[in-house]
């Protein structure tokens, strides 16, 4: 057929002609029938014997279908004659005209009627499958399409992750500035204890403090350093104050120096107590004076555990102090076995809660 394009594959083009040779076909197939007209195939004169016909002698009868010329017999007269039975007309014509007969034709297509629409089936597989094929470019065409848009999509979000880490990051040093511990804070619905007049001197050191910025460490046998720390100063109305200093590494977060204890004052006078016990195996009492919003004291003895590294801690001193900003600044000096009296910390605190 004229729109059928066979596929590259030798079995489709083979159907295809097969397909082809069958159409033309059934056409001559349905073509009406008309029977052929009868040839009139002109006969030798031949001698009959007398009787045999009403024409007279010389003169060559007329051929019938229905009738059988007897010939001139070649025996002997006394051999017995030849069979002249006349044939049916249905018989001649069959025997004359059997390419055009109709029966002939009928049969030819009933044989290949079956043929023709096993032919007919295969062509419109291979047909149909052609469809499918192009039906499968076009979907191939499409999903390469949202491929494309997909890689698009996967570097939005590789730039967006990026994005994304940098604002972690910069929330990481907001939080670092405003860490909180809620084990200091009171519990819902309950008043804080009474403050006991014999610790108003250090009223100024309550609350809770951020360092900010991160403190400064350095020494001489030690590498300088950054820290952040999270001071708890509090009372629980007792003629005492409680502490604890927290210090974490500014990147990691990682816990550092750890220390906590009690601040004690002798009652009607400025005379401090300094109780510290450190996560470094050491034991402390430092004594000193509070003069205002200031606090100095110096290590009146000092213990540690008997495994604690060398060079050892020999003396300490503070100093503690409220600057104009309303910010809580710490000084810490120390002298080891091995180094005199150093400075060996500064920090800035901001209050976060009273």
């Amino acid at each position: 057929m004229d729109d059928f394009t066979p596929p590259g594959s030798g079995a489709c083009k083979f159907i295809g002609s097969l397909h082809s040779y069958s159409f033309s076909s059934r056409h001559t197939r349905e073509r009406p029938y008309v029977p052929r007209e009868p040839v009139d195939r002109k006969r030798p004169k031949r001698d009959t014997e007398p009787g045999c016909s009403g024409t007279s002698l010389g003169q060559s009868p007329p051929s019938s279908s229905l009738t059988a010329t007897p010939q001139k017999s070649s025996q002997s007269p006394s051999a017995p004659p030849t069979d002249v039975t006349p044939k049916p007309a249905a018989e001649a014509v069959q025997s004359e005209h059997s390419d055009a007969s109709p029966m002939s034709i009928n049969e030819v297509i009933l044989s290949a009627s079956g043929a023709c629409k096993l032919i007919d089936s295969l062509h419109s597989y291979c047909f149909s499958a052609r469809q499918n094929r192009s039906r499968a470019c076009c979907l191939w065409k499409q999903v390469e399409k949202k491929n494309g848009e997909l890689r698009s999509l996967r570097q939005r979000v590789s730039r967006s992750d990026s994005q994304v880490r940098k604002l972690q990051e910069k929330l990481d040093k907001l939080q670092r500035g405003s860490m909180l511990s809620l084990s200091s804070l009171p519990a819902p619905g309950r008043e804080p204890p009474k403050m006991n007049p014999v610790v108003e001197p250090l009223s100024w050191m309550l609350g809770t403090w951020l360092s900010d910025p991160p403190g400064a460490g350095t020494f001489p046998t030690l590498q300088p350093f950054q820290y952040l720390e999270e001071v708890h100063i509090s009372h629980v109305g007792q003629p005492m104050l409680n502490f604890s200093f927290n210090a974490f590494h500014p990147d990691t977060r990682k816990p550092m120096h750890r220390e906590c204890g009690f601040i004690r004052l002798q009652p009607d006078t400025n005379k401090v107590a300094f109780v510290s016990a450190q996560n470094t195996g050491i034991v402390e009492v430092e004594e000193g004076e509070v003069n205002g919003q200031e606090l100095c004291i110096a290590s009146h003895s000092i213990a540690r555990i008997s495994f604690a590294k060398e060079p050892h801690v020999e003396q300490i001193t503070r100093k503690f102090r409220l600057n104009s900003e309303g910010k809580l600044e710490q000084t810490v000096s120390m002298a080891t076995t091995t180094q005199p009296m150093t400075q060996h910390l500064h920090i800035t605190y901001k209050k976060v809660t009273p």
